[in-house]
């Protein structure tokens, strides 16, 4: 009876490792990161011969006093604020040993009751608001720009679609942005629009584009797991090939051509597309800021921000985008686009050292979406089938990822290396509470 008590108690620590380890990676915690905490979390509790693996989405726990390997798959959950705020803290806590092994299932369960779901209509409009604020940013024209804040209510529902089932998930950005491109392109025939930029197409569907998947997975194989990177890079690419499948059947359905950047309607002409007048034209410049105004806003909703971090994270975003708008003219977007990134997670990290309740992850995550090329790439895979060197596509996209995934590893490092050394020049009220320090993350 003394063996099966010890076999259940060394269970209950590898079953709240791999439950843990799953919570991480919903919150969207690099491989390399879920798999330093779990194994700091077993050391720090005299467990060293734990084994902890990830391969992609499965994480593998081996206790060796328990003579059995447990496996599981993450579950695919969307966190709202609270709960991420609750894994980031839960996950800082175990890693330093402040949680025991035995007790990490009850404390994933209070993680996930924490916080509040966003209501259905924080859904439909936090989506609307991304792919409007993404709309002006990227710079397609005005009519589009209209159109997309409510094909974003469709995003929503297909987001929905993708929780159902694996089956479901696979095919809907296909189904998606087929759908949302028949729409606009319908729209486009009533207003006799003879010409659309691409950019117009990729924006109401930009909450699937797997920009951020794919910087991640390049941060993955840059940290030395090249399996789950790959893993993720070769699904990211998967996902693009489906949502330019999605957008040139409809354009196909339409009678419509991918010329370069533009796609040519078989109605209308040149004239009457100028004859729309200012509906045809692309915003200005300095509405860019107001387009990551509307990108931070939809984001909050989405994942239900309160209003005081959701101030914080816009702060970040919009600094980061003044940082790759002032820079690219002298550097170079993918440059510029790797500056920023540095920026914006330093900051976040920084909020983080005096204000725990307030991760990175959660704050620079909307800057993420800005910032990826996730737009781009799907813009460069449809432009490759109307006549676009492969090259010149594909070039600037992984110039980016790459840049991105430098960023971030330099602002991580910045944050370690500057504050220890400005912390005595900050007022004692006001410095981080070190005996509560933070989980290692990459974001």
């Amino acid at each position: 009876m003394g063996f099966g008590r010890g076999m259940r108690v060394t269970s209950g620590k590898a079953t709240g490792l791999l439950e843990l380890g799953t919570l991480m990676a919903d919150a969207g915690y690099p491989v390399p990161d879920v798999q330093a905490v779990l194994r700091a979390a077993a050391a720090a509790q005299g467990r060293p011969d734990i084994v902890v693996s990830a391969l992609g989405d499965q994480l593998i726990v081996d206790d060796p006093m328990d003579n059995c390997t447990r496996t599981a798959l993450t579950s695919g959950r969307v966190l709202n604020y609270g709960q991420t705020r609750a894994t980031t803290q839960l996950s800082a806590a175990a890693s330093h040993g402040n949680v025991p092994l035995e007790s990490l299932s009850d404390e994933v369960k209070r993680a996930l009751a924490a916080g509040t779901n966003p209501p259905r209509w924080a859904i439909m409009l936090g989506c609307g608001l991304v792919s409007l604020g993404l709309g002006i940013a990227f710079d397609a024209p005005y009519w589009a720009i209209g159109i997309s804040f409510f094909l974003g209510f469709i995003s929503s529902a297909g987001m929905g679609a993708i929780k159902l089932t694996k089956r479901v998930a696979s095919i809907m950005p296909l189904v998606l942005s087929f759908i949302t491109t028949l729409l606009l392109l319908a729209v486009a025939a009533l207003i006799q629009a003879h010409t659309i930029p691409l950019v117009a197409l990729a924006v109401p569907v930009v909450i699937l584009v797997p920009g951020a998947v794919i910087t991640q997975a390049v941060l993955e194989i840059s940290g030395g797991d090249p399996i789950s990177g790959g893993g993720r890079l070769v699904a990211g690419l998967l996902t693009w090939g489906l949502m330019a499948g999605g957008v040139l059947l409809a354009v196909a359905v339409f009678g419509g051509r991918p010329s370069g950047y533009y796609v040519i309607l078989p109605w209308g002409s040149e004239l009457t597309t100028r004859a729309l007048g200012w509906w045809a034209t692309a915003p200005p410049a300095w509405t860019g800021w107001l387009g990551m105004l509307g990108l931070g806003i939809g984001f909050a909703l989405l994942v239900w921000f309160p209003w005081k971090p959701a101030l914080l994270m816009l702060a970040v975003l919009e600094i980061a985008y003044t940082i790759l708008t002032v820079c690219s003219p002298l550097m170079g977007s993918p440059i510029a686009t790797g500056i920023a990134a540095a920026a914006a997670l330093f900051i976040s990290r920084s909020v983080e050292r005096y204000s725990p309740a307030l991760p990175p992850l959660i704050l620079f995550r909307p800057t993420f979406w800005a910032l990826v090329p996730g737009t781009l790439g799907l813009v460069g895979i449809l432009s490759s089938s109307g006549h676009v060197d492969t090259g010149d596509v594909a070039m600037p996209v992984m110039g980016t990822i790459l840049a991105i995934a430098v960023g971030l590893q330099v602002g991580a490092l910045a944050s370690e290396l500057v504050h220890p050394h400005v912390r005595h020049l900050i007022p004692k009220k006001l410095r981080p509470n070190v005996t509560n320090p933070q989980a290692p993350t990459v974001l």
